[in-house]
């Protein structure tokens, strides 16, 4: 068990917990660089965690049930990778405010419930925070913001995308002006028939004008 009053703690090696993780309302908890692994609960305590944007967080476990809730301290809410791994029945891990991954954010079972708080960063340095394949049941839930990075100085157009599934154009098309190749009916049209919708064909390796 870790329990912490009034005090701050800084983490100097990685460190895996498997009992209470219960951080007290005035505490901080300074992960640092290390890597952090919570595979008990998280206590009824309200202190924060201090982050590093090098720094992982898994939480785990193989009891089931809510972990609890994690916060973090506003100026150091950035972390390279987060890890959901804990299995059993109710698993859960709540985010208490605001949270960056740069990197990935793995859950393999359970949910973990954004809350509205996470944000996936991208940053000049080419890094960019992405979901990894949600396994065995698992889930999100609440809001996510994802970022991305799209350097000036050039005039230029650049494809934008995101995974979908089961998804029609058509839901767009009331929001952004999207056009087809040669002027489909029910998009946007133009003079020259040039379409602003793309798909990418595997096996070509190449992007697709909708048509």
């Amino acid at each position: 068990d870790v329990s912490r009053a009034n005090a701050t703690t800084v983490l100097g090696s990685p460190l895996t917990v498997n009992g209470d993780f219960n951080i007290g309302s005035t505490s901080v908890f300074d992960v640092n660089t290390q890597p952090l692994v919570l595979n008990g609960n998280a206590g009824s305590g309200t202190g924060q965690l201090s982050l590093a944007p090098t720094a992982t967080l898994t939480v785990g476990g193989i009891s089931g049930g809510s972990f609890g809730t994690l916060r973090f301290l506003p100026g150091n809410e950035t972390i390279a990778n987060l890890a959901f791994t804990r299995t059993g029945s109710g698993a859960g891990l709540t985010l208490g405010n605001a949270l960056n991954v740069t990197g990935v954010v793995s859950v393999a079972g359970g949910n973990l419930n954004a809350s509205n708080f996470l944000t996936l960063v991208s940053t000049p340095a080419g890094t960019t925070g992405r979901i990894g394949p949600l396994l065995g049941g698992a889930q999100i839930s609440g809001a996510i913001t994802m970022q991305r990075y799209v350097p000036g100085g050039t005039r230029a157009y650049r494809f934008v995308s995101s995974p979908t599934q089961n998804f029609n154009l058509a839901q767009l098309i009331d929001d952004i002006f999207i056009t087809s190749s040669g002027n489909l009916p029910g998009f946007d049209q133009n003079t020259l028939g040039i379409a602003t919708s793309h798909r990418f064909n595997p096996v070509t390796n190449t992007w697709q004008g909708i048509n």
